[in-house]
């Protein structure tokens, strides 16, 4: 409640339990579950009540913290002699419309970390 660990509404891992922290008590964190049985990071319905004892106890990870991206990988299957280059041509085009501007949003949120934390 008191270290700064997370917030209200971020993304965390705490006592093993994954999801989004909605609301922080004296004793207790309640998180929205995340994972288990559904895919990606999809809530599965489940809320979750965890004792704030666990930040002491096993590690807190934070993936709305200082740095709110995460690096994730997707893999596509290609076709042994396909076409690379318009494969590539069609994978970057699909990137600008998704993502947008985020590298270059990630790359100032990079920064300011560098700095804060003198990386």
């Amino acid at each position: 409640m008191f270290g700064d660990f997370y917030k209200t509404g971020d993304r965390v891992q705490l006592g093993g339990i994954k999801g989004a922290v909605m609301d922080i008590g004296v004793l207790r964190t309640t998180i929205m579950e995340t994972g288990q049985w559904v895919d990606g990071d999809l809530y599965n319905g489940r809320i979750v009540l965890i004792a704030n004892s666990f930040v002491f106890k096993e590690p807190v990870f934070n993936c709305s913290g200082d740095f709110p991206f995460l690096w994730d990988e997707i893999k596509i299957p290609i076709q042994y002699n396909s076409n690379y280059d318009k494969v590539k041509d069609i994978l970057e085009s699909i990137e600008k419309e998704i993502a947008g501007d985020l590298t270059e949003k990630s790359r100032k949120n990079w920064t300011t970390l560098q700095n804060k934390y003198r990386l």
